[in-house]
């Protein structure tokens, strides 16, 4: 709890002083009326307006805020039944008669895209009508907020739960000059792992193919056997047995003091559909175990599929260990930035050839060289925003973290620019927060209301970065 201290004026105008508790998150909200007439919230936290003094209900808590009336246009309610309150503030309110979910903001002013239903109060989206199929309700009970953000509805009278995922927030925009866009997209509910060192048993390997050498030689910490097989595509899969969180995979590669391998890493948490996390070649000088780094991520198979090497078109592989953060050093809902960038193709996670296209970057608060550090419920990553902020002809991306603390000041927000960039080396172009050797950029920046030379101070919950224009 925060403890401040509010003057406000009574009814005959004179100044009091009243002392209030503030929690560091809005806590509390009611709906009045059988009917719901009105939604009335009470609030401990978030001051939009100084409230009277006959509005104080007790010592910790006063009336803050009601909107609403019963019909069906925006901000209006017929039985509105239930209301949840997400990470970022934001109030979704179940609409009973109307079929729908209405999510509003509580600013002042209204952020760019919102509609002002009235002071303080904005309408971001609405969800939902009559009906039986996704997104529609028939008489839907109640509402709530999980830990990464998804909505849970309960559809009562269609007899299921349904589970919404707001898209990611993402951006277009050239952040290497190459004459073809970029896309940046957001995942602030993204966990991190702190370091990757815990190494959890492999329980089964597979392989598509081999010529004697069996998959299984890949887990006996022995150099000198291994897993091979013909042909290009040939691959091997280890099983964890069970989903784990992961974030890299060493691989020791049959010769690889003399011949670079081109490989692929996936996972999967079925077996059957494969995601891509990696596509790279083993540097070429060394026989021991080289360490490929991944994007945290639920996996409980990893594939490394091979495309050939130097040499021949031979797949050899003597060891594979795989590596996760231990469950104290999980870094929940930071956030992340994927960037991938725009090619000849289309979008490519690798470059195409000079000058078109790169391989795709992953931004945390913990990539080397990002100001600042990742911590719990950054949200790192939504909003972003682009544009040449230091007119050099290059795009930058500004990334949000709403939640961000300022030392001991709870959710006070934040603002990373990362800037675009050329360089002189082969694929060393794009966002980067520093500036690539002979190329142009510039070091990458925070701002946050505790910056200098920016107006006011960074206060509890002011969510400093939930909007940019």
């Amino acid at each position: 709890m925060l403890n401040n201290e509010k003057e406000i004026l009574d009814g005959n105008k004179m100044l009091i002083r009243i002392r209030i508790e503030i929690p560091s998150r809005p806590s509390i909200f009611i709906i009045t009326g059988t009917l719901s007439l009105f939604l009335v919230l009470l609030i401990a936290g978030t001051v939009i307006d100084v409230p009277s003094a006959d509005a104080v209900l007790n010592s910790n808590y006063f009336f803050l805020k009601k909107w609403g009336s019963r019909g069906s246009a925006n901000g209006q309610f017929d039985f509105a039944q239930s209301v949840a309150l997400d990470h970022s503030g934001y109030v979704y309110v179940g609409d009973l008669d109307n079929q729908r979910i209405q999510k509003f903001q509580l600013a002042k002013p209204c952020p760019l895209g919102t509609t002002q239903i009235e002071s303080g109060v904005c309408l971001v989206t609405q969800l939902g009508k009559f009906g039986t199929g996704d997104g529609e309700f028939d008489f839907s009970m109640d509402v709530a907020i999980g830990s990464k953000g998804r909505l849970f509805v309960a559809d009562t009278s269609n007899n299921r739960i349904q589970v919404f995922s707001e898209a990611s927030s993402e951006v277009s925009a050239d952040f290497n000059g190459d004459g073809y866009d970029d896309i940046a997209i957001g995942s602030p509910f993204e966990d991190e792992g702190d370091s990757c060192t815990t190494n959890p048993p492999i329980s089964a390997v597979t392989a598509s193919g081999n010529d004697g050498n069996v998959p299984q030689n890949v887990l006996d910490n022995n150099i000198a056997t291994r897993w091979s097989s013909l042909g290009i595509g040939q691959s091997i899969t280890a099983d964890l047995g069970s989903t784990k969180k992961i974030c890299s995979v060493d691989i020791a590669w049959y010769r690889g003091n003399v011949r670079q391998y081109h490989f692929v890493i996936a996972t999967s948490t079925d077996g059957t559909t494969f995601t891509t996390r990696l596509s790279s070649d083993s540097n070429g000088s060394t026989i021991n175990s080289e360490k490929y780094t991944i994007p945290l991520t639920n996996a409980r198979y990893i594939r490394v599929t091979v495309n050939g090497n130097t040499q021949n078109n031979w797949a050899s592989v003597t060891e594979i260990d795989i590596f996760g953060p231990a469950l104290s050093q999980i870094i929940s809902d930071s956030g992340a930035v994927n960037v991938i960038y725009g090619s000849s193709g289309g979008l490519s996670t690798t470059a195409l050839s000079l000058g078109n296209g790169r391989a795709d970057q992953i931004w945390t608060q913990d990539s080397p060289n990002v100001e600042d550090n990742a911590e719990s419920i950054d949200l790192f990553g939504s909003p972003l925003r682009t544009g040449d902020f230091n007119k050099d002809g290059l795009s930058d991306l500004a990334i949000g973290s709403a939640l961000e603390d300022e030392g001991t000041i709870g959710n006070s927000g934040a603002v990373n620019i990362i800037y675009g960039s050329q360089g002189l080396v082969f694929g060393s172009g794009g966002l980067s927060p520093t500036v690539p050797l002979g190329g142009i950029g510039r070091d990458d920046q925070i701002w946050t209301q505790n910056s200098a030379g920016i107006e006011d101070d960074a206060q509890a919950t002011d969510k400093f970065g939930n909007s940019l224009g």
